[in-house]
This record gives C-alpha cells, sequence and structure tokens, in this order.
C-alpha cells in the first residue's frame, strides 16, 4: 500500500484515541501540581526555618533532660522530637496543594459560567425570540447528538460573527453573538458552521476540562506564584545571598511560563479539534472550511496566543492525520512536567516517612508520576502504530518521543526550586568536572533507555493491534498497554533517579561500602524487581496472541456521517511455541553437560577436593556461567529463526532456558541427597526437599535474571541482522 495520502486515508478520525485537548489538560493539571508542590516547598523554608531550628534546640535540649547519660536514648528521643515537628512540614505543603489549590481552583471553576453570563449580560434564547432560529438550533443539537442540550444565550449588542461554549457540570451554555444571529437570515450555512463548531466542544467533552484548567491557573497564580514572588523578593533584594535568590527568581519565573505555554496550548488545541468534530457534520468542504480558509493572521508567535494559527488550523481541518502525531514538544513538555516536583516531593517523602524508610523517598516521586510518563509514550507510540498499520508503512518516530521525554524529564529537575540549593561547593573546576561528567554520563542513560522503552512500547503496539474488534477495545488495549509501562517507569525512573539524587559523592560512596561496581549490579539485577521488568518485556508484547484477530475492525475510523467500518488484515502471527521449545531444548542441552560434570568431578576429584569451599564456590560459578551461556544461545536462535518479534521471542526462549536450568541444577544439587553419586558434598543417603525455594531464588536470580539481561543486546541485534538478510 502506498504511503501517500489518499482520500479514504486523510480524513481519519482523532477521537479514536485519547485527543491532544485531552492529552494537554493531563499534562496542565500535572504541572500545575508538580509547580505548586516545588513553590510551597520553598515558601515553607522560608516561613518555618527560623521554627524548624527552633523546634530542634527545644529536642536536643528535652532529650538532654530526659536521658542526660545515654547518648543513644538521647538521640532516639530528640528523633521522635522533630518527626513530630517534621510532619508539620510535611502537613503545610500537602495542605496548601491538596486542599487550598484544589479548593480555590473548584470554587473559581464553579463561578465563571455565573461571571461570563453577567460580565456579557447574557440573557436566554428562547422560540419567542426566534422561532426559526431556534428550531434551527434544536435540530443541529439532534445532529451533534448530544445527551442533554445546551441553554442557548444571546449576546444582541456583540456585533462579532461567533459565539461561546462554556458552562460547568451539569450545565451547558452556547453564547449566540448578535452578529451570529444576524447571519441566519442573510448567511444561514455560516451560521450553521459557526454553531456546529460551539456544539462540537460539547460534544468532545472539553468544555469541563477548559475551564477548570483555567480555574487551576488562576489558582495557582493566586495560591502559589504571588506569595512566592513576594517571598522572592525578599530573597533576592533583602536576602543574605543574592545569588542564591536570584537562582530561585528565574527559576520561578520558568515554571510561571512553562505553566502558561501548557495553558495556550490547551487552548490552541480544542479549537482544533471542535472544527474537525464540526466537520463531520459540516462537511468536508463546506461553511466551515471556508470561514477557516479566510481567516487571517498567525506568526511564528502564535504558540503564545490562546487562538490557534489560522494556516495550522486549516491544514488540520483538511488532514486529521496531522492530529495524530504526538509532537518532539509535546513530549518534552510531558517531562518536565512529571519531574518538576520529584526534589521537593523527595523531600516532603523524607519529612513524612521514617528515617528506615527514606531509601524508598525517591520511588515515591515516580509512583505518582509514571502513569502520566507511560501514558504519554503509549499515546504516541499507539497513534505512530496505527496510522502506519492504515498506510501499510513502519511506525515512525517513536524513539526520539522517548529522547524528548528524556531531555524534559532532566529540565524538570533542573528547573525545580530545590535545585537552586547548591549541593557542594566546589572549590576548583577539577572538583567539579568529575561530578558533572557522572550526572551527563547519568542523564544520557536515561535518554537512552527511554529511547528503547518507546520502541518496545510501539513494538507492542503494533501487536495489540490486532486484538481491536472496535474502536472501544483500540482503546481499552491502549489503557492496557499503560499498565506494564507504569511498572517498569516506576521501578527503572525512580531507581535513576535515587542515584541521581546521590550526586557522584554518594554513588561513589555507595559503591566503596558495598565492595565496587559489580556487588551493586549484582543486587539490582538479580532483585526480584528486576526480574518483574525482563518478564515484561517479552510477556506484553507476545501476550497478544491469545486475543489476536485475523481481521483488525475500527468502526468510525473516518470522518464522515455513518462510515463504513475500516477492515484491516493482521500480519504474520507470533510463534511463541517455538521460543517454549527453543529454551526447553537449550535447558535440557545444558543440563546434561552439567550433570556431566558434577558426575566428572564426583568420580576424578579426591573429596577433600570437591568439599572444599573455595573449589565448591568455582564450581558453582561456573554453572552459573554455563547456564547463562545456553540462555544466550537460545536467544540468538530465537530471534534469528522466528521473522516477526524475533527479539521479543528471544528473551521468551532465553527465559524459559533460565526457569528450567535452575530448576533442574536445584534439583541436581538435591539429588545428592537421595543419591550420594550425584552428592559432592560426602552426605548422601538422606532425601530433602528437591526443589528447596531459597536455593531456587538464590540460583534464579543469577540464572533467570542475568541470563535474560545479557539476552537483551544479543536478542536485539541477532533480530536485526536476520532482519537484514531476508531482504
Amino acid at each position: 500500500m502506498s504511503s501517500q495520502s489518499t482520500p479514504a486515508t486523510r480524513r481519519l478520525n482523532p477521537f479514536l484515541l485519547p485527543s491532544d485537548t485531552d492529552f494537554r489538560f493531563t499534562l496542565l493539571i500535572v504541572a500545575v501540581i508538580a509547580s505548586s508542590i516545588t513553590a510551597f516547598n520553598s515558601m515553607q523554608y522560608d516561613i518555618l526555618t527560623s521554627s524548624w531550628w527552633k523546634a530542634t534546640s527545644n529536642c536536643i535540649a528535652k532529650s538532654q533532660l530526659a536521658h542526660p547519660d545515654d547518648l543513644t536514648l538521647q538521640l532516639q528521643f530528640e528523633k521522635r522530637c522533630r518527626d513530630a515537628y517534621e510532619l508539620i512540614q510535611g502537613g503545610w505543603i500537602l495542605l496548601g496543594v491538596v486542599f487550598l489549590l484544589l479548593f480555590v481552583a473548584v470554587i473559581i471553576y464553579w463561578l465563571i459560567p455565573s461571571w461570563l453570563i453577567w460580565r456579557r449580560r447574557l440573557s436566554p434564547f428562547t422560540a419567542e425570540d426566534d422561532p426559526q432560529i431556534m428550531s434551527s438550533l434544536n435540530e443541529l443539537c439532534r445532529e451533534s447528538a448530544l445527551a442533554r442540550p445546551p441553554v442557548f444565550l444571546s449576546d444582541p449588542f456583540n456585533p462579532t460573527v461567533g459565539g461561546l461554549a462554556f458552562g460547568r457540570l451539569g450545565r451547558r451554555y452556547v453564547a449566540l453573538n448578535g452578529g451570529l444571529l444576524a447571519q441566519f437570515h442573510s448567511n444561514p450555512a455560516r451560521f450553521h458552521a459557526v454553531v456546529r463548531h460551539e456544539l462540537a466542544h460539547l460534544r468532545n467533552n472539553d468544555v469541563d476540562k477548559t475551564y477548570f484548567a483555567v480555574a487551576v491557573s488562576l489558582a495557582f497564580v493566586l495560591v502559589a506564584l504571588i506569595p512566592l514572588g513576594v517571598s522572592l523578593i525578599d530573597d533576592v533584594f533583602f536576602g543574605t545571598d543574592f545569588i542564591f535568590g536570584l537562582n530561585l527568581a528565574w527559576r520561578a519565573i520558568g515554571i510561571a511560563g512553562y505553566v502558561y505555554l501548557a495553558l495556550a496550548a490547551l487552548l490552541r488545541s480544542r479549537e482544533i479539534h471542535a472544527d474537525v468534530r464540526a466537520s463531520i457534520w459540516d462537511g468536508e468542504a463546506g461553511a466551515l472550511r471556508e470561514i477557516l480558509s479566510k481567516s487571517v493572521g498567525g506568526n511564528r508567535l502564535s504558540f503564545l496566543g490562546f487562538h490557534p494559527d489560522p494556516r495550522h488550523r486549516l491544514r488540520s481541518f483538511d488532514e486529521p492525520q496531522r492530529l495524530f502525531r504526538l509532537s518532539f514538544w509535546d513530549a518534552f513538555a510531558a517531562g518536565i512536567a512529571s519531574t518538576l516536583a520529584f526534589p521537593d516531593l523527595n523531600a516532603l517523602f523524607g519529612l513524612l516517612l521514617d528515617s528506615q524508610y527514606e531509601i524508598l523517598t525517591p520511588y515515591g516521586a515516580s509512583i505518582l508520576f509514571a502513569p502520566m510518563m507511560a501514558g504519554v509514550m503509549a499515546l504516541g507510540a499507539w497513534r505512530s502504530v496505527y496510522m502506519a498499520r492504515i498506510h501499510g508503512t513502519k511506525p515512525q518516530g517513536t524513539g526520539r518521543l522517548g529522547v524528548a521525554l528524556g531531555l524534559g524529564m532532566i529540565l524538570g529537575l533542573w528547573l525545580a526550586l530545590r535545585s537552586a540549593v547548591p549541593y557542594i561547593d566546589y572549590g576548583s573546576f577539577w572538583e567539579w568536572l568529575v561530578p558533572s561528567l557522572f550526572l551527563f554520563l547519568w542523564g544520557s542513560l536515561l535518554v537512552v533507555g527511554l529511547f528503547f522503552l518507546s520502541k518496545w512500547t510501539a513494538a507492542g503496539a503494533v501487536i495489540w493491534l490486532e486484538a481491536a474488534r472496535s474502536a472501544k477495545s483500540m482503546r481499552s488495549a491502549y489503557v492496557f498497554s499503560i499498565l506494564p509501562l507504569t511498572a517498569i517507569m516506576a521501578l527503572c525512573v525512580g531507581f535513576w533517579y535515587f542515584f541521581w539524587f546521590q550526586r557522584y559523592e554518594g554513588v561513589y560512596t555507595i559503591i566503596r561500602l558495598s565492595g565496587g561496581i559489580v556487588p551493586v549490579m549484582d543486587r539490582v539485577i538479580g532483585s526480584s524487581c528486576a526480574f518483574w521488568v525482563f518478564l515484561s518485556l517479552w510477556a506484553f508484547p507476545l501476550s497478544a496472541r491469545f486475543f489476536r484477530r485475523n481481521e483488525i475492525v475500527i468502526e468510525n475510523a473516518r470522518l464522515e456521517k455513518d462510515p463504513p467500518p475500516l477492515r484491516l488484515k493482521s500480519l504474520e502471527p507470533t510463534r511463541a511455541g517455538l521460543a517454549i521449545l527453543i529454551g526447553v531444548v537449550s535447558a535440557i542441552l545444558a543440563l546434561a553437560l552439567m550433570t556431566v560434570i558434577r558426575l566428572g568431578a564426583r568420580f576424578t576429584l579426591a573429596e577433600a577436593a570437591y568439599t572444599d569451599m573455595a573449589w565448591k564456590d568455582g564450581y558453582l560459578k561456573s554453572q552459573i556461567a554455563l547456564a547463562i551461556l545456553f540462555q544466550l544461545g537460545a536467544a540468538l536462535a530465537a530471534s534469528i529463526w522466528v521473522k516477526r518479534l524475533g527479539w521479543a521471542h528471544g528473551l521468551f526462549a532465553a527465559f524459559v532456558a533460565g526457569g528450567v536450568i535452575t530448576l533442574g541444577f536445584v534439583g541436581l544439587v538435591e539429588l545428592g541427597d537421595c543419591w550420594s553419586i550425584f552428592s559432592l558434598g560426602g552426605v548422601g543417603g538422606v532425601c530433602a526437599n528437591v526443589f528447596d525455594p531459597i536455593l531456587i531464588g538464590f540460583l534464579g536470580g543469577y540464572m533467570v535474571n542475568w541470563g535474560t539481561f545479557l539476552s537483551i543486546p544479543v536478542a536485539v541485534i541477532a533480530s536485526k541482522v536476520a532482519s537484514w538478510i531476508r531482504r
């Protein structure tokens, strides 16, 4: 199929997946909450610092009075005393963000309709004013299939040809300007086009999103930004550290500008999507397109305005497929919002959690914002995959969305107000260079990791799209894809931020205390969390085979009245059974070789040799290495053999091989307690638990986790090379 747009594909329905309006609404809410957290945290330090020092001094004095002769009890008493005060500090931030900010936002949202009616002096428009117009309005409401028609209001003294859809929960209004009402008799097509555009806002359910976004933004200005500005004026002009105050000030300005741009993007997006929705009723070449084609204006600074560039608006009307593209800057902005509050949330959880759980604080922030990061990545992947599937091409640009998200996350950490606090005052350039290089390399690791994670998400979307029996099931598959992606991002981003937060000095200390970088990697890769991450890498794409259909059927795929369903043939099925077979065969071969080695050691070495602890340690490591080697072989064979998603089949084969080898090796060890011929410990004769769960968990961390981890590059490279050779 040609990759060029045809009339059948140009007018594709962009509402099958969450629209840009939904995405930007979520982005704005997350951005405001994150910005408010960092603002309130900054203010609480200004307001409560003196109180904190006083409380700390009181706690020390009380601990000395309570336990004058026992330093340990003094420290315990002091900690309990400070914990109570830290709860107050944490409560200050939660009170400001969760209650005060949202309370003010809800009040503003609820009052906006009444304020608009009062300010514009709107009055109800009924059949008594003009029965013909009212009859036409009722017909347009039925055409738009609204569950409940709005209340029409008139603005008779406004000469412009326009209207306004607004309201709140349970109450919708459409204001009709005097110039628009006059068009009904002189140019009814133009009248219908404008009304359809306003009704499209209601059909798109963007009224509540829009006005709540406006309310949240205003509440942010009133509750957080203005008090923060007053606090920063004191820091800059009257504080003891002018540079520190200036660092806070420019970051606050950047955060305010970011929230403004997020709101402006939302308002522009809703207008474009209302045009596209209205085109279903007005027609591709109707009066609405004529209005848009005659619009003038727009420039390079249109991204600062609340209305879209007329040229972009017309292009989106003619080619709605443009709305499927999630831009680099959208993902970049999402990255900023997702980590803007990380440093402050880390401090907040440190205040609220007991000190023994403070190591988990970086994961708290990643868990809160992981759904948003995963949703953005999945949305970009699914849109790209859907468009590519229709045009018969490969998905394009999915990796760059991961890069954009990663770069935005790094900028968000840098933009946070808490980042203005200097970590260490380095005495020279060379002392600063090494820690800075560490942050650069660690940040680069995040960007590269998100690049491949975005590619993985797209690969899974390609398979899961074939499970779609309808537009609803496609949305369900999209939502399902967010779940494993959220879990992976929560774990991996939390781990990444933990070391970012520790900086070079902390990481160096951790590695030194752990005995080197290898033991640290061993603890990470051999952990149970890593096990579930490795399992998800192959399980998510391959599990779609249980729901796969021979034909993809999507209703309402085109922007037409009652369009026929879109039907697409599914591609070549996956071959999970073959991957299992390769894994099992590899495991049998590995276990056979392990058995030969074990028997050879039993009969060729003296008992003093194979019962020596140093020899046993070397023997165990050699068997783990042997298991990993056979897993790599299984991954290589499956990745080359299977044409579609060869890398996923390779990881699955390696995982199966690792699991079977682990169970077989544990059984082989335990058989030594039943038959002395298998014993390398000189015991034998007493059968024990053949499958010891503790031993399985210990060896599985090495054989399964490390084998799968090392199989990733092998499977990906082998799959790419095999695909290139088949061409």
